[in-house]
């Protein structure tokens, strides 16, 4: 076993005994800028296979970056992350692969990622979805394994993040089991454990038997923006939900969305952030026009919704 610390009072979190939020069971909470670490550990930094199981509880608020779980470094690894009201699953080394879906506040989930080599599998309860990963092994980055913050650096699917025990999560983690296997079998006795010990009533493994059309994918073309750039766009076809994406912080942006007919049908406002997560969930399937306002430029950019 690995043993998660934090020498630092400060940034100790607390232990919840026997919370009813989780069967009876301890968790720990992570509010405050608290977050542990676990030793750099080769074997769980990297390898060419991985699976990882986290039973955890959204807080009250989704906004911002919360690192659930991250393992590796910014050069490689793999991480569980929220961002502006979605979950993210990140794998990266010469490749890069996200995947996003939308997740609730005070709630529970179960969430499983799978790297076998060659392909991503991912679930959030009993979501699904999986997709072709490039690299068949991943460099074990020599960074510590943070739980519930960045220990000594991290990589998002739009940023690179360098800082200590940066971005907490603002909820609580009941427990992560990392493995570096994918073998099917032990995947199964691993979800149908933690559904019981948590009465989760998920039912049976549900990765590889169903799949689920709302996750979104982010990839070596679309994980960053360009310094060159003016701002991006991603995902790009999207389908729920679009970020726009700076090369550096702006102190205020004014973003609005435009149909072909030239009327305003969403508008959002930027402030001291490089990027804001756009709910389009009510637009149609079209293509519209993005206008950004800041420091008194305006820039345009289309962007395409599918359904």
């Amino acid at each position: 076993n690995n043993h998660a610390e934090q020498s630092a009072r400060s940034r100790m979190p607390l232990l919840s005994v026997s919370s009813s939020l989780f069967n009876g069971k301890n968790s720990v909470v992570f509010t405050g800028g608290r977050g542990m670490a676990i030793q750099s550990n080769p074997q769980l930094n990297g390898g060419n296979e991985k699976s990882m199981f986290i039973v955890f509880r959204t807080g009250a608020s989704l906004a911002g970056y919360q690192t659930i779980t991250e393992l590796g470094g910014t050069n490689s690894g793999f991480s569980a992350y929220l961002f502006n009201g979605q979950i993210y699953f990140g794998t990266w080394d010469n490749s890069i692969l996200y995947s996003s879906r939308i997740v609730s506040p005070n709630t529970t989930y179960l969430a499983q990622m799978t790297y076998t080599g060659n392909r991503m599998g991912w679930s959030l309860n009993r979501i699904t979805y999986s997709a072709p990963f490039n690299d068949s092994f991943i460099m074990s980055d020599i960074s510590d394994i943070g739980i519930g913050a960045v220990a000594s650096g991290t990589r998002y699917h739009n940023r690179v993040e360098p800082s200590l025990f940066a971005h907490p999560f603002s909820g609580q983690i009941a427990e992560v089991l990392v493995y570096n296997s994918s073998q099917s079998e032990m995947r199964e006795l691993t979800f149908a454990y933690l559904n019981e010990k948590y009465n989760l009533n998920l039912g049976l493994q549900p990765l590889e038997k169903s799949t689920d059309a709302e996750w979104e994918l982010y990839t070596d073309e679309t994980a960053t923006v360009d310094g060159n750039e003016e701002f991006g766009i991603y995902p790009n076809p999207a389908v729920t939900q679009a970020s726009i994406i700076f090369p550096t912080n702006r102190k205020e942006a004014t973003i609005s969305i435009h149909d072909i007919m030239g009327s305003t049908v969403g508008e959002y406002t930027l402030r001291n952030s490089n990027a804001i997560s756009l709910d389009i969930n009510f637009l149609l399937t079209g293509t519209y026009t993005v206008h950004v306002r800041s420091g008194g430029e305006t820039m345009t950019k289309q962007l395409v919704i599918v359904r």
